[in-house]
């Protein structure tokens, strides 16, 4: 009984050999399909120095379909909204200076829409 290397390696995990890699590899791609359309997205908050002579990332966040979580990165403060826009508002709020909503992860959909 001759068996090829790839159909040994694979006759364990069910018997049928490289139909089980090819159900694999295509599985996997459903599943990083599926994972990353309900991935939340990753945004940024920028806080304005004067005017707009620098700048600083005062927080990070993730905006999911139904709501947006965020830290701010001195002191710890987490904070849940309703969206990154409304995270960006209190993160303004908080630091009394302009704040920006800056779109990570090639998110080019959101370009421009910073607060």
């Amino acid at each position: 009984m001759n068996q090829s290397a790839s159909t040994a390696s694979t006759a364990g995990i069910g018997g049928i050999g490289d139909w089980d890699v090819a159900l694999d590899a295509a599985f996997d791609a459903y599943v990083r399909e599926i994972a990353e359309a309900d991935a939340p997205r990753l945004f940024a908050v920028v806080e304005e120095i004067g005017d707009r002579s620098d700048a600083r990332v005062i927080g990070y966040g993730l905006e999911h379909a139904d709501r947006a979580e965020s830290a701010m990165l001195v002191g710890g403060v987490r904070i849940a909204s309703e969206d990154a826009e409304a995270a960006r508002q209190v993160f303004e709020v908080t630091c009394g200076n302009r704040a920006r909503l800056v779109w990570l992860g090639g998110n080019s959909e959101q370009e421009g829409e910073d607060g």
